[in-house]
């Protein structure tokens, strides 16, 4: 996560975005005369608010700072389980209709991750631990509705998986530094592939 009060107006810090090539028609502007942007961008550009209120929330801000505890994580990772759940799901449905295929990246799967962190902070019975909040029981019901689509897939996928993805780097290093969380409760922010 970065301190995104420190960017300048306009520029959101998630350079990761940049790896999708789809171009998206626009209003043509002097740097873009064609009318196009790169997907990566309009995608960006379009959640940069969104971006910065998520990395400025008060339960980001104290898990960064070290001032939570592994229980906090551990419940986070069991949230995180819940949503992926629902968002792989939806991507097991989407990868058979054939539009999807050049955004479906097995590699950025993320429930065995899970699975095995929360193995490692809540024990093998952490199935019968998870309980929702309020906010992720209607995240999910919102996956459940619009995840399988043209428009609700793409774009669930890139704001979980780019974000875990960039973001969930630092997010990991506090967490071991901050907690002492061993490696193998951190597997979620790692992509081997």
């Amino acid at each position: 996560m970065s301190a995104a009060h420190d960017r300048p107006a306009g520029s959101t810090g998630h350079a990761s975005c940049a790896a999708v090539g789809t171009s998206v028609p626009r209003l043509s502007t002097a740097e873009d005369p064609a009318g196009h942007l790169p997907l990566s961008t309009a995608l960006r550009e379009g959640t940069c608010e969104e971006h910065r209120a998520a990395e400025s929330t008060g339960f980001v801000t104290d898990l960064l700072a070290g001032r939570l505890s592994v229980a906090a994580y551990a419940d986070m990772a069991a949230q995180h389980y819940l949503v992926y759940r629902e968002l792989e799901r939806a991507g097991d449905v989407v990868a058979t209709t054939g539009w999807a295929t050049p955004i479906m990246l097995p590699a950025l799967r993320r429930l065995p991750a899970l699975e095995v962190d929360l193995t490692h902070l809540l024990g093998p019975c952490w199935h019968d631990r998870l309980r929702p909040t309020a906010a992720v029981r209607r995240y999910v019901s919102r996956l459940a509705q619009v995840g399988r689509t043209r428009t609700g897939y793409p774009a669930h996928a890139y704001v979980r998986y780019l974000g875990d993805l960039s973001g969930g780097q630092v997010v990991g290093r506090m967490l071991a530094r901050h907690y002492a969380v061993d490696a193998r409760a951190l597997n979620f922010y790692h992509f081997p592939e």
